[in-house]
C-alpha cells in the first residue's frame, strides 16, 4: 500500500518540484499542498521542524489572509511561515498566492524521489508485448 503513496509523492514532485539541489515543491492548489505534506508526514516521517514554508503573494492580495490560509492548510505556525510580496505589479491567479515547501536536510529524500521517478518512467515506458 505504501508503494502507492511513494509513487504519488514522486509524481507530484516530478510535476511541481522545482529544484535539483534541494527538495522543494511549489503550488497554489491547497488540496495538492495538503496531500504533498501529508504524504511527507505519514509515509516519510517528516516532522514540521524539517518543513520550511514560504508564501509568495501578489498585488491585491491580503497578506494576513494569505498567511492564515497557508498556515491552516500546512498546519505550520504563522510565525514559522515566511511571506514574500511580489511587487511586480501583476495580480496572481490564485486568491492566496503560491506556497513553497522545502524539506530541510532533504538531499536523501531528493535522491529517493529521483530514483522513484526514474523507476516509474522505466516501468511505464517499457515496451508492451504484442498480442497476437
Amino acid at each position: 500500500l505504501n508503494k502507492y503513496y511513494y509513487a504519488l509523492l514522486a509524481m507530484l514532485y516530478w510535476a511541481e518540484g522545482n529544484s535539483k539541489n534541494e527538495f522543494t515543491f511549489t503550488n497554489t492548489n491547497p488540496q495538492m499542498v495538503k496531500v504533498f505534506i501529508n504524504i511527507l508526514r505519514k509515509y516519510f516521517n517528516i516532522k514540521n521542524k524539517r518543513l520550511s514554508i514560504a508564501v509568495r503573494y501578489f498585488t491585491g492580495m491580503n497578506r494576513k489572509k494569505c498567511l492564515n490560509h497557508w498556515s491552516k492548510i500546512t498546519r505550520i505556525s504563522k510565525k514559522e511561515i515566511r511571506m514574500y510580496y511580489n511587487d511586480g505589479g501583476k495580480n496572481g491567479r490564485s486568491p492566496y498566492g503560491m506556497c513553497r515547501i522545502t524539506v530541510r536536510k532533504g538531499s536523501y529524500l531528493l535522491k529517493v524521489i529521483h530514483s522513484l521517478i526514474q523507476n516509474i518512467a522505466n516501468e511505464v515506458n517499457a515496451p508492451i508485448a504484442q498480442l497476437d
